[in-house]
């Protein structure tokens, strides 16, 4: 069972309400400067058998206290190795750094000889040849906390420079510097169905190249743009629940 297989990990954790006893998993990445909580409402899968969890990354929520991860390499051997205490089938879900962390997890896993997971869920991110966009890396402070409070649903202070915005963007920093690592060192093709889900009005996003994605799965691909931003299930979580529902559900069929 899932609560018994992973409950004594310290980067793979259960979202609140994951159901115990699931046969099966879906494994959560994080967006950059994010943490699990973003996708607490995901332990609604447990009403097709799902066990939804996350990764969990220093430097955020229950490991607050920790210094933020500083090597993509060792970030990606950390939640490898933790891998190896599941025995039931998983999927993986990203958004942005996290859809690069997932698939360069991925690929690590292949490059072991070991389990795959049994789906790949990306969001937010162009295909690797294609780069990661520049516009975050080239603003400042001020310019960054205008973007993610622009992004969002709740209010926040306005002013970068207060102490709430300043620990908010140490940790998104902390993760573009992590993105900037993503070489994709492994990519070659996986037997993996890969589902592609994006905003349509996502900044960071070429639309006319994202059906380039299929040239990294040797298995079922499928590719589709929601209404919103980069954070296009930030107002409407069903954006983001609806399409990863089907997959899963095809998935299990």
């Amino acid at each position: 069972m899932v609560a018994a297989l992973l409950a004594q990990q310290r980067w793979l954790a259960p979202l609140p309400g994951a159901l115990a006893n699931a046969d099966r998993l879906l494994l959560c990445f994080p967006y950059g400067g994010g943490g699990a909580s973003a996708f607490n409402d995901l332990s609604r899968l447990a009403d097709i058998g799902i066990a939804a969890w996350a990764v969990k990354l220093p430097g955020r929520e229950e490991r607050g206290q920790e210094a933020s991860a500083t090597q993509i390499a060792l970030l990606i051997e950390a939640i490898v190795d933790e891998l190896r205490g599941v025995s039931v089938p998983y999927a993986f879900y990203g958004h942005s750094f996290g859809a690069g962390l997932a698939l360069d997890v991925a690929h690590a896993l292949a490059e072991r000889d070991r389990p795959l997971p049994t789906q790949l869920i990306l969001s937010g991110r162009m295909p690797p040849h294609a780069g990661y966009s520049p516009l975050l890396g080239a603003m400042d402070d001020h310019q960054l906390w205008q973007h993610v409070c622009s992004e969002s649903p709740l209010p926040l202070p306005t002013d970068a420079s207060c102490s709430f915005a300043r620990h908010a963007l140490g940790k998104l920093k902390a993760d573009l510097a992590l993105n900037a690592q993503l070489t994709y060192h492994f990519i070659r093709p996986l037997p993996v169905p890969l589902h592609i889900l994006n905003g349509q009005d996502d900044p960071l996003l070429d639309p006319q190249r994202l059906d380039e994605w299929q040239r990294y799965t040797s298995a079922g691909f499928h590719s589709e743009c929601v209404p919103g931003g980069h954070f296009f299930f930030s107002s409407d979580f069903q954006r983001l629940y609806s399409p990863l529902l089907t997959a899963l559900n095809e998935q299990g069929s």
